[in-house]
């Protein structure tokens, strides 16, 4: 019998179809050459025709009429008397089969090319219905349909628009001049017909390009075939069996019609234009009698770009036991708006505060905010240690306890709680340099340090208590963060406790600088510097220099092969190249490490301090030559493809290289931009590409690129018996690559000026300057406000800045569907599950501080200054009487697009 009622076979390679048997050692064939869009026998199936030959066949005047009803399809039973109308097949020939009388079942590949020869010759397009009869049972054949072709249709399918890929299956290269029809039934007015509803030609580089006309009232269509034709080769896809879909690094089956969906309602394919806000107070707590300064920013987002909104509405106050308040407000001309919400006998507890339009029909991001009456403590608890250590000896922190009314706590409980946390330290001032202290860039493994320290204490006479911290006891020598709690008990059992973080850094860590990406090189010339914790270039350390070359070796697993699937084992092989010892500058060292082909080199450097702890940073990179090149192969039809940087500046050109798996092919590469797909096409040669891009600003955060590799048949691969994966078959395969692009374009630095200290009572001037990334003047619009730091530590202060809230989330709309893979001896591929990362710590310990004293919470608030085109302002700003420390806060809007802030700080003694 038949192993498929339908299929493809290559013109211009191996044309076997899939047969299973079993005690059969012959079997009659039949074959019928047909019109490919003859309706009659259209659509085929899901299983093979079966004819009863020993009935009479339709005589003179009872021939079938051909089917040409538009809204059914033929049944089974009018495809079976199609055929046995046709009469005397061009092929009729008994078959000896690779089967035994006694044997077991097989499926194997019966090879039609000697028939098919004979009818149309040699290499040449058709479309045939094949028929087997089992010699020894009774008189019912088994029809099949197989169409002869060369063609394959990849669409690759937009939100609003299809793009029809039409290539070769013999090389993967595009077909110009190729017509692509898609046919259907349309139904209006209670009539159905069938109809051409898209049609046109694919142009030089294979395509051709269709806007799908969506959803039209009162007219219904359904999508019933694609039809591809070049010269005498003619491609007949059935649309109710869609090949697979690919999306964002993943097929799966599509049991939807094919391009159904563009005769659908297209709204909701497409990220919609939103409306994005930015909405804060100056600090999170607040006593009742205390006043609340909302302000916020509103932008409408559109294919990547942000458009400043001006409408009238309301400040938008929840509280507890569902109180409401509303503030009217209008946008100004920077978008932005603010209320201050002061109400008499306001109840303590959550609040939140929103943006609702005019209309009351919609409302725009929220800030919650604590109304609380919270206790005074009497007395405050500091801590004083270094703010960096070195990890190589202890160090001390030590605390002291005075009352606000003046006095020390004497004799009274302290509880010490010290924990670590990884700590990325990166020294300043040296661009482009990996470090060691970096764990995405060593070889140190996951953080390990000792358990966390609880101990008990008392105060002195002084109100001073101390705990010895060493840091040279802990198992390696990554950087970490000690933070350390100290609580103190009042007579009173009232508690203070106070934190401090300290940062303790490894003697000395290895920098390494290359690049990600070579063209063509036959030398790596990397910089190498020794850095100490003090930022300092540290000379005449030794340091091992290896240059390893990473190889992935593959060979086919021996498995079960009657399922036409082979599988790979990859070994990860790191050769090494060359090894060395140098000793580190005052200055980054240049070293040149000469390479003799191309592929993926790691270069590795190693030191030890004086405890024997190692120290080592190792930095991958790729060098691109004439040299053929392989990879890991893929376990599912998602190749790999890697990027010279994880994150792009706008301006940057991105180079990303794609691990084909194929030694040449052909690659469709796919810009997902905001404002509409790119396409361009790259050749693969010697098992890899570089596509290259440019990085625009409204990019961000994150673009999408896809790439549909395609490869031809590969010559000389034909299956060995007892193995039924053919190797060498037309494949298509994809990868989605993401890369991440830093929001610049959207940013301003704003830089506070002003005395580092005060007196109570003085009036300061703080200068505001604002700039872009570049150093050049911008105006805006800016929010400056002064509130006590004790304050902020009632709850934890949110994010100040704007920008996050602006980038809207960055999905994938883009879909593929490939006819390639659908030709018989197809190599199918195991799934590749995925893996969760690892989330990191909160470091949330820093905000357990307590509240000093009385005091006016926020003595300045200026919702609105503005700023011109020179980039510079000045405000004068009254301080209250009391003694303490301001935190200075600046929030700023500069045109449509651009928002930044500020920070400062003000000891008032």
């Amino acid at each position: 019998k038949w192993g498929a009622s339908q299929g493809i076979v290559e013109r211009f390679g191996p044309q076997t179809v899939p047969v299973e048997g079993r005690g059969q050692e012959r079997f009659d064939l039949r074959i019928h050459p047909i019109k490919p869009l003859d309706r009659s026998y259209w659509c085929f199936p899901d299983r093979p025709i079966i004819v009863d030959e020993s009935k009479r066949p339709p005589g003179p005047g009872e021939e079938p009429k051909p089917h040409t009803v538009a809204d059914a399809d033929p049944s089974p039973q009018d495809i079976a008397a199609q055929i046995s109308n046709l009469g005397s097949p061009p092929v009729s020939s008994i078959v000896t089969l690779p089967l035994r009388r006694e044997g077991k079942s097989a499926l194997f590949g019966l090879d039609l090319a000697p028939f098919l020869e004979t009818i149309g010759g040699k290499n040449q397009p058709g479309t045939y219905l094949v028929g087997l009869r089992n010699l020894s049972a009774n008189g019912n054949r088994s029809w099949m349909r197989v169409q002869v072709t060369d063609l394959c249709l990849t669409t690759v399918e937009e939100p609003a628009g299809v793009r029809f890929q039409v290539t070769s299956l013999r090389s993967g290269e595009p077909v110009a001049a190729a017509s692509v029809r898609v046919e259907g039934t349309q139904k209006q007015s209670g009539r159905v017909d069938w109809t051409v509803l898209a049609q046109g030609s694919t142009d030089a580089q294979g395509a051709f390009v269709w806007a799908a006309p969506g959803y039209r009232q009162n007219t219904v269509c359904v999508v019933k075939r694609i039809v591809v034709a070049k010269d005498s080769d003619l491609l007949v896809l059935d649309a109710a069996q869609a090949p697979d879909k690919y999306a964002d690094n993943q097929w799966s089956k599509d049991r939807r019609p094919w391009l159904q969906w563009a005769f659908q309602e297209l709204a909701g394919r497409a990220s919609e234009p939103e409306t994005l806000t930015h909405i804060f107070t100056e600090r999170p707590v607040y006593r009742p009698e205390e006043e609340v300064h909302i302000k916020g920013y509103l932008r409408r987002q559109e294919k990547g770009h942000l458009h400043a909104v001006k409408m009238d509405g309301w400040v938008v106050i929840e509280g507890p036991g569902e109180l409401v308040w509303r503030y009217p407000a209008t946008l100004t001309g920077q978008g932005s708006f603010y209320a201050r919400f002061l109400e008499k006998d306001r109840p303590t507890g959550a609040y939140r505060a929103s943006f609702e339009d005019q209309e009351r029909r919609n409302r725009y991001g929220s800030v919650p905010f604590q109304i609380e009456a919270y206790r005074i403590p009497r007395f405050e608890v500091a801590l004083h240690s270094p703010d960096q250590a070195a990890l190589d000896k202890e160090f001390q922190v030590s605390l002291s306890a005075t009352y606000y009314a003046g006095g020390r706590v004497s004799g009274q409980p302290v509880q010490w709680r010290v924990t670590q946390f990884p700590y990325t330290w990166t020294p300043a001032k040296l661009e482009g340099f990996h470090y060691s202290s970096d764990s995405r860039y060593s070889s140190g493994g996951t953080f390990q340090s000792t358990p966390r320290i609880e101990r008990d204490d008392k105060t002195s006479e002084s109100g001073g208590a101390s705990i010895v911290l060493n840091p040279a006891i802990e198992p390696t020598a990554q950087p970490r963060t000690y933070i350390v709690e100290a609580t103190v008990t009042g007579p009173d059992d009232q508690t203070v406790t106070a934190t401090r973080s300290i940062v303790a850094l490894p003697p000395f860590v290895l920098g390494l600088k290359a690049p990600r990406f070579l063209e063509r090189a036959t030398e790596i010339t990397p910089e190498i510097v020794a850095v100490g914790m003090d930022g300092k270039l540290v000379a005449d350390k030794p340091i091992t220099v290896r240059l390893l070359r990473r190889e992935w070796h593959s060979h086919l697993r021996a498995s079960d092969f009657s399922d036409g699937v082979g599988r790979y084992i990859t070994d990860v092989v790191d050769n090494k190249m060359s090894e060395s010892t140098v000793r580190s500058g005052s200055e980054p060292l240049a070293i040149k490490l000469p390479i003799d082909k191309s592929g993926v080199y790691i270069i590795e450097l190693e030191a030890h301090d004086r405890l024997d702890r190692a120290q080592v940073v190792r930095v991958d990179l790729y060098a691109g030559g004439p040299e053929a090149i392989t990879w890991a192969k893929p376990v599912s039809r998602v190749f790999s493809v890697a990027t010279d940087k994880p994150r792009y500046d706008p301006g940057n050109t991105a180079s990303i290289v794609l691990k084909s798996p194929f030694q040449e092919a052909q690659a469709l590469a796919v810009i997902e931009a905001p404002e509409g797909n790119q396409y361009r096409w790259l050749k693969v040669s010697g098992g890899a590409a570089v596509f290259q891009m440019p990085i625009q600003g409204h990019y961000v955060p994150r673009i999408p690129v896809h790439f549909i590799l395609m490869r031809g048949r590969l010559a000389g691969t034909a299956p060995q018996p007892g193995n039924l994966a053919d190797l060498g078959k037309p494949t298509t395969m994809a990868a989605t690559a993401w890369l991440e692009v830093s929001p610049l374009a959207r940013q301003v630095q704003v830089e506070l000026n002003h005395p580092k200290s005060a007196s109570p009572g003085q009036r300061i001037e703080v200068a505001i300057t604002l700039k872009d990334p570049g150093g050049q003047p911008l105006p805006g619009e800016v929010t400056l406000w002064l509130v006590d730091q004790a304050v902020l530590a009632l709850g934890k202060e949110r994010r100040l800045d704007p920008v996050p809230d602006f980038l809207a989330s960055v999905s994938s709309h883009l879909s593929v569907h490939d006819s390639r893979n659908l030709a018989f001896g197809a190599l199918a591929f195991a799934e590749n599950p995925g893996g969760d990362g690892g989330e990191s710590e909160d470091l949330g310990l820093l905000d357990r501080a307590t509240v000093r004293k009385n005091f006016k919470s926020v003595p300045y608030f200026n919702p609105a200054i503005l700023v011109g085109p020179e980039g510079k302002a000045v405000v004068t700003v009254q301080l209250s009487d009391d003694l303490t420390n301001f935190k200075l806060r600046a929030k700023v809007a500069s045109g449509e697009e651009r928002f930044g802030f500020g920070t400062g700080h003000l000891e008032v003694r």
